[in-house]
């Protein structure tokens, strides 16, 4: 039974996150976990409200306090589980996903997490099981289908194909249709997959609105205020030990490969994307509008903040790889606050990246994907904002093609590290190996050798991506 008094403080609380008044919810939050640390419910909340503010490794600190007080409630252990994959905790995921099914056994939901953290671990045989368990319970699990599409390894069966096209009937799910996708074009019926992620596409479009305008008009800001004067009038000293090495680039280009295989060397340490970059730029204000009143010692303060965040994935390394694509948007911030950061840009045949984007149901972030000409336009954008870094930081952006390192994987290879400042290390040619976790997309395509399987994808679909022509370079 909750303490007297509780009740009244978790329900001005709940008001105050109601009306979006997060800071202050955080610190009567505080207050109350520290008068009440044995309040299963104040540690929810507090849960709760860290996934908001997007500190999910607080938010799984919080709800394993709370399920260590309720120890045979399976929803707690659940919302552990959430909390830890979304921290990129695949291992402690796992744990608390273990306890949940052990009190409520064959739960769809807490299979599908399961199947998650043992997907990001390497365990694709295990993550197939719990997918599949989780379909037989409810055949019409979306999620569950679409998981087991989205480890592109898989082909789906004859046997498959037909549960898919049962399980939505009439129903509207926009991961059953890029599920179905997936299904038809492992069996060479591509215009009816393309069909049917367009279908997809729609739907989560609906759900997830993209303003290609505010984009483009984002992409010309930071352009006209980060210009080559403007930074190096600003620009840091230096920042500490820790050395980042940023990868950006737009979904599906290869950003993932590349991290695998620095993060293979014995000295680099992957961070996963973390949100921190992001952090950093909201917490200098409007930046870069402000960029003129700002100062050199804002910048190194920025620039340390950051690296301190950073140091966490380390794990004793001084290099970390943050991989978070949307830092493309940030480049000029990371000239000014990180001058000792290598800058790679993952690049792809747009086609192919596009084409592979367009086919991909993306959990949060990518709302540009649903659609060929959003597509097209975010590509513009992205590539247009890439080619003001290039020209006013002549150097600093170092490019990496996903065509080039498959015909060369040594040669290209030894030219990442070199340009990262690493010695050779033979491996980084066996970065599929590597045991760490993965937690994107393409985590089962790099836990294999490097191939051209995937190389003129989009060829498949050709006759239906003309309209992407208008946004692209001539060939």
């Amino acid at each position: 039974m909750p303490e007297p008094g509780i009740d009244d403080a978790l329900a001005a609380i709940e008001a105050l996150l109601d009306r979006g008044e997060l800071q202050a919810a955080h610190k009567r939050l505080m207050q109350l976990v520290e008068q009440a640390p044995r309040s299963a419910q104040a540690w929810q909340m507090m849960g709760r409200l860290m996934v908001q503010l997007g500190a999910f490794d607080k938010a799984g600190d919080a709800f394993e306090n709370a399920a260590g007080l309720v120890p045979g409630d399976a929803a707690a252990w659940s919302r552990l589980g959430q909390s830890r994959q979304r921290a990129r905790e695949a291992e402690k995921a796992l744990e608390a996903y273990d306890r949940a099914l052990s009190l409520r056994r064959d739960h769809p939901a807490d299979l599908l997490g399961r199947g998650h953290a043992l997907r990001a671990l390497g365990r694709r045989d295990e993550a197939i099981a719990a997918y599949r368990g989780a379909i037989a319970i409810r055949p019409g699990f979306g999620e569950a289908w679409w998981s087991l599409a989205n480890l592109k390894t898989e082909r789906f069966s004859t046997q498959d194909l037909s549960a898919l096209q049962a399980a939505l009937g009439g129903a509207k799910s926009a991961p059953l249709q890029y599920a179905l996708g997936k299904a038809l074009e492992d069996h060479g019926r591509y215009d009816a997959a393309f069909a049917a992620y367009e279908a997809g596409g729609r739907m989560r479009l609906a759900e997830r609105p993209y303003d290609p305008a505010g984009d483009e008009a984002r992409g010309k800001m930071m352009a006209d205020h980060c210009t080559r004067a403007a930074l190096e009038r600003v620009i840091a000293r230096g920042t500490g030990s820790v050395r980042p090495i940023f990868i950006v680039g737009l979904p599906r280009s290869g950003s993932t490969l590349l991290e695998q295989i620095l993060a293979s060397h014995p000295n680099v340490s992957p961070a996963d994307e973390p949100p921190y970059l992001g952090q950093v730029a909201s917490a200098l204000g409007q930046f870069p509008i402000n960029l003129d009143t700002l100062t050199t010692d804002q910048m190194q303060a920025a620039g340390r903040t950051y690296l301190e965040r950073l140091a966490r994935h380390g794990d004793g390394k001084r290099v970390i790889i943050d991989k978070n694509p949307h830092n493309f948007w940030l480049v000029g911030l990371v000239q000014a606050a990180l001058p000792d950061a290598t800058i790679i840009d993952a690049r792809r045949d747009p086609r192919d990246a596009l084409t592979s984007a367009f086919c991909q149901l993306f959990e949060t972030g990518f709302n540009h994907t649903s659609t060929l000409e959003h597509l097209g336009r975010h590509w513009q954008t992205y590539n247009r904002l890439m080619t003001h870094w290039d020209t006013e930081l002549s150097g600093r952006v170092h490019r990496f093609d996903y065509e080039a390192l498959i015909a060369d994987q040594e040669g290209e290879t030894r030219r990442l590290l070199a340009v990262c400042g690493l010695d050779w290390d033979p491996a980084c040619l066996d970065y599929h190996r590597a045991d760490h976790a993965v937690h994107t997309a393409s985590s089962e395509q790099v836990r294999q050798p490097l191939h051209s399987g995937s190389i003129g994808r989009w060829k498949q679909f050709e006759q239906h991506l003309v309209s992407l022509d208008q946004w692209l370079p001539p060939d």
